[in-house]
């Protein structure tokens, strides 16, 4: 072992011992000395270990930039991976902890009992997610996706497209139809609509069939906000995720 080598271990054990004692300045500083050290390409295990020293403070965003340098340098180190999905979750990044999970799983070397562990904590996550996703803002266009795709119940896919619908204007909704003719049409462009069937027909949809589901102004005021393509982007990809027969219905 080189001289550098034997001074980086020891700095890493001297943060190892202050992060038990839960002093993460001087673990940071301890770990930051060990990589240092260390030189490239790096030792992806003192990355992730000052990611948990990082999140302990409390700066998950910095956690996360070593969860994933640690990553980088070893795809297949587990703990890497744990350490991104709580990072994530501290941020309230809840579907991209789950994607963490789900990359382990995919990717990582697990043992059998590891991989049941990431199996337990990918399903608590998934819950998590899909209980904070109902109250917080919506992350972005691929969280919202995960969370409609994930929607068991099929009345509340249909009303929120309906909701959604609804928060268009008639020429919006005209666009918008027109979109799901040539979606229906394969892709073919140019699809021309029903004989006498116009932007002022475009009318919003009775919500009476829906009047006992839960209204989510989150996720209609992330719809809202949105541009017309990014809109009409959103409902293909939800009217994607539906079942032939829903589908059928919209």
């Amino acid at each position: 072992m080189s001289e550098s080598s034997g001074e980086a271990m020891e700095k890493r054990l001297a943060g190892n011992a202050a992060f038990q004692q839960k002093d993460y300045d001087l673990a940071i500083t301890c770990y930051s000395e060990a990589i240092a050290l260390t030189g490239e390409p790096g030792d992806p295990k003192l990355f992730g270990n000052r990611s948990a020293a990082k999140l302990g403070k409390g700066d998950a965003a910095a956690a996360l930039e070593d969860a994933e340098k640690a990553l980088e340098l070893d795809p297949t180190w587990q703990k890497g991976y744990t350490r991104k999905a709580y990072a994530l979750a501290a941020m309230e990044k809840h579907f991209a902890a789950t994607r963490a999970y789900e990359e382990a799983l995919e990717k990582a070397t697990l043992s059998v009992s590891e991989r049941t562990w990431f199996h337990k904590k990918l399903q608590e996550t998934q819950k998590t997610a899909m209980k904070m996703a109902r109250q917080l803002p919506v992350e972005d266009e691929d969280s919202f996706i995960q969370v409609y795709a994930t929607l068991r119940d099929k009345r509340e896919k249909l009303c929120t497209l309906a909701r959604f619908w609804n928060v268009m204007t008639s020429p919006e909704r005209f666009s918008a139809f027109q979109r799901f003719l040539e979606i229906m049409a394969g892709k073919q462009e140019g699809v021309e609509p029903p004989e006498g069937l116009t932007e002022e027909r475009m009318t919003a949809l009775p919500m009476d069939n829906y009047a006992d589901l839960e209204d989510l102004p989150t996720w209609t005021t992330f719809f809202a906000e949105l541009g017309m393509e990014d809109r009409l982007r959103v409902l293909e990809r939800m009217w994607n995720t539906l079942e032939t027969a829903s589908q059928s219905l919209v």
